[in-house]
C-alpha cells in the first residue's frame, strides 16, 4: 500500500469529524519545532469540552498547539489504573521473551528488553523496555487506555472509532505503547513524531520522579536550543500533549540511591503512549525523525 492508497482509504473512511477537523485545517499553517509555554488542564475540564464539541475552547486548544505550547492534562489516569498497567505489563514480560514483530496481520503483542546496541539501531536512538499491544489480541489494558484515548482522538479531530478495527492489511492500526525507561540507560534523543494523521502526541506519566527515579525525563528544546525540563512538572497519573512536530527527547534516567528490592528490574520511568501508525504493508512509513539543528 503506498501514500496515495492511503490517502484514498482516508478520505473514503469516516475518520475525521469535520467541525473539529476543519479547526485543524484553518489553524496549522505552521508545524512548530520549539515549545512556546506549559499550560495546565484538569483532565476532567479538558475531556468534557471535548466531548460537548465546545469549539471555542477547542480552537484556542488547537491555535496553542500549532503555537509550540505543550498542554499537562492533570489527573487523567487513577492511581489504581496506573498499577493495573504497570502489574500487567511485568506478569507479561515475567511470562515471555524479549521479541519483535513488524506490524503485519496477526502480529502478537509483545515487548522489547532496552538494549543499548539494539537502541542505535532505530531512527532515532531510543533505549528503553517497550511494550506493544494490538486491539485484536483483546489485552484488557485497552479498557483503560480509552478512557483517555477516545477524548484524545477526538482533540486531533478524528472520530473515537477510528481505526479500532482496522488491521495492518488495511494500512493503518492503533497501538498500545508502555515505555520503561530504567535506570542509568534509559533514553532518547531529540527527535520529531509524524503527523500526517495523528496531531497530538499522547503520553501519560506512570511514575513520580524522587519516588521510582532520582532525575531524568521528557524534555523539550526553546528557542534559545536550551532543554525545557518537562518532566518535573508532571505528576503520575497526569497525561502531556503537544504537536508532534516539536522537539523532544527523554533525558537519562538516574536511579534511586535505595531502590526498592520489589521487582527490582522494573525501577524507572513509566509512561503510556498511544499511537496509529502506518503498518509494514506500507512502501512509504512515516516515522519519527532525530532533531539537528539544520
Amino acid at each position: 500500500m503506498n501514500k496515495d492508497d492511503i490517502n484514498k482509504l482516508i478520505s473514503s473512511s469516516d475518520i475525521y469529524i469535520p467541525e473539529l477537523y476543519d479547526i485543524w485545517n484553518d489553524e496549522e499553517d505552521q508545524q512548530p519545532i520549539y515549545i512556546r509555554k506549559v499550560n495546565y488542564i484538569e483532565w476532567d475540564i479538558f475531556a468534557d469540552k471535548i466531548l460537548n464539541r465546545d469549539l471555542t475552547f477547542y480552537r484556542n486548544i488547537v491555535k496553542n498547539l500549532v503555537a509550540g505550547d505543550v498542554y499537562v492534562l492533570k489527573n487523567a489516569v487513577s492511581p489504581y489504573h496506573v498499577k493495573k498497567i504497570k502489574d500487567t505489563c511485568m506478569d507479561f514480560a515475567l511470562k515471555n521473551t524479549s521479541s519483535h514483530f513488524k506490524v503485519l496481520d496477526d502480529s502478537p503483542d509483545f515487548f522489547r528488553t532496552a538494549d543499548i546496541e539494539a537502541a542505535k539501531k532505530y531512527g532515532f536512538y531510543r533505549c528503553n523496555t517497550l511494550f506493544h499491544f494490538y486491539r485484536w489480541n483483546n489485552s484488557e489494558l485497552f479498557k483503560i487506555a480509552d478512557l483517555t484515548w477516545d477524548i484524545l482522538k477526538m482533540a486531533s479531530g478524528i472520530n473515537k472509532e477510528a481505526f479500532k478495527k482496522m488491521i495492518p492489511s488495511n494500512g493503518l492500526v492503533d497501538r498500545l505503547h508502555i515505555h520503561l525507561y530504567p535506570p542509568d540507560i534509559g533514553e532518547q534523543e531529540k527527535h520529531q513524531d509524524p503527523f500526517i494523521i495523528q496531531k497530538i502526541v499522547m503520553g501519560h506519566a506512570m511514575s513520580i520522579r524522587g519516588v521510582d527515579y532520582k532525575c531524568g525525563g521528557i524534555y523539550f528544546i526553546n528557542p534559545d536550543q536550551e532543554e525545557v525540563d518537562v518532566d518535573s512538572l508532571l505528576n503520575q497519573g497526569d497525561c502531556y500533549i503537544c504537536f508532534p512536530s516539536l522537539v523532544h527527547g527523554v533525558k537519562k534516567i538516574k536511579g534511586l540511591d535505595n531502590p526498592s528490592s520489589n521487582h527490582l528490574n522494573f525501577n524507572g520511568r513509566w509512561f503510556m503512549g498511544f499511537y496509529t501508525l502506518w503498518s509494514d504493508v506500507n512502501t512509504l512509513r512515516y516515522t519519527g525523525t532525530p532533531w539537528t539543528n539544520s
